[in-house]
């Protein structure tokens, strides 16, 4: 099959999967419209992102890498885009073929194709009393390991599943902190790279698109309007320590980039933005998502150039004095 057909043929028989087991990809978790998972000889699987139509988002130390499922083979293979194409072809048991079909051609094809589409960009909601299925007693780990304080675990209502043991993050709708959206489980399995369970996972099916939203705006918006300052993190944990450590302004957006809903909500708050995403983010990824938001607000972002933080720190994570210190310090373009 040519690069059109292969790809409509894995969408409509819902092989992406196999095609990325076979690649060596691993750890999958479903958001809705998105497929993450790690690549291989990697155990991080929010690296990669496939979505519906087979494109990819690919995050990487030395660059960031958009395109399609064949740019992801390119990149795993180190090969040419025709070597990709057979690989992809030869996975799947098909042939691979460069000879185009003679087709009638159909002008009003394109045209035939566009249909009205609903506005989706409303997530479903749920009421708080969804969590009173799960234990109120605080996991050892979000205390011992991530140094959470009670008061912190309270306000943002963080529980526990003992059926899948994960610590559960409810995840509220950015402007309602009564209205959940999905509930995201992080395993307390210590062995979970080795026996390949996923670190962060969807809790009895209650997934949704992260890109639609804001975690930790809804509990913190009276105090970044209050102050004038938004720090946008990667992950739920970050906005926990930023709070324990009397800043209260911490949103997550749940990967290492910034969708373009989730960048007009912040530039709606009328406020300084500043981009605290972890050390291995590459520098000039950053700088692009502060030029993009920088015409309409201030913006500004965390450098460690006094090497404070380890590799794959966030600026949370070793102590208050120290995040304290980055922020004071945080750089403008």
């Amino acid at each position: 099959m040519d690069a059109k057909e292969l790809k409509k043929y894995i969408i409509e028989n819902k092989l992406i999967i196999d095609v990325l087991e076979k690649l060596g990809c691993h750890s999958f978790v479903n958001y809705s419209k998105e497929l993450r998972c790690a690549l291989p000889g990697d155990n991080d699987n929010s690296k990669v992102s496939v979505f519906d139509d087979l494109s990819v988002r690919v995050f990487t130390k030395g660059e960031t890498i958009y395109g399609s499922i064949y740019d992801l083979i390119m990149f795993i293979n180190k090969s040419s885009f025709v070597e990709a194409l057979k690989t992809c072809n030869l996975v799947l048991g098909l042939k691979y073929s460069t000879i185009n079909k003679e087709k009638s051609i159909d002008h009003l094809e394109f045209f035939k194709k566009i249909k009205k589409k609903k506005n989706n960009s409303e997530l479903e909601t749920y009421e708080i009393s969804l969590l009173d299925r799960y234990s109120d007693i605080p996991h050892i780990d979000l205390i011992r390991k991530d140094g959470i304080m009670q008061d912190i675990i309270d306000k943002y209502h963080i529980k526990f599943d003992d059926k899948s043991n994960r610590i559960v993050f409810p995840h509220f709708i950015h402007n309602d902190k009564s209205k959940i959206v999905g509930l995201v489980g992080r395993t307390v399995n210590p062995a979970y790279e080795s026996l390949k369970i996923p670190k962060y996972f969807p809790v009895d099916g209650y997934k949704y698109e992260k890109s639609k939203n804001l975690y930790g705006l809804s509990h913190n918006l009276e105090n970044i309007k209050k102050d004038g300052l938004v720090i946008v993190f990667e992950s739920e944990k970050s906005v926990l320590k930023s709070d324990m450590f009397k800043m209260p302004y911490g949103v997550s957006v749940g990967s290492h980039d910034i969708s373009e809903f989730q960048k007009k909500l912040l530039i709606s708050l009328n406020v300084e933005i500043v981009i605290a995403f972890d050390k291995d983010v590459e520098k000039s990824h950053v700088e692009r998502l502060v030029r993009d938001m920088s015409r309409f607000r201030k913006v500004s972002f965390i450098e460690d150039k006094w090497k404070l933080l380890k590799e794959k720190d966030c600026c949370v994570d070793r102590g208050y004095k120290r995040f304290h210190y980055l922020i004071r310090h945080r750089h403008y373009l």
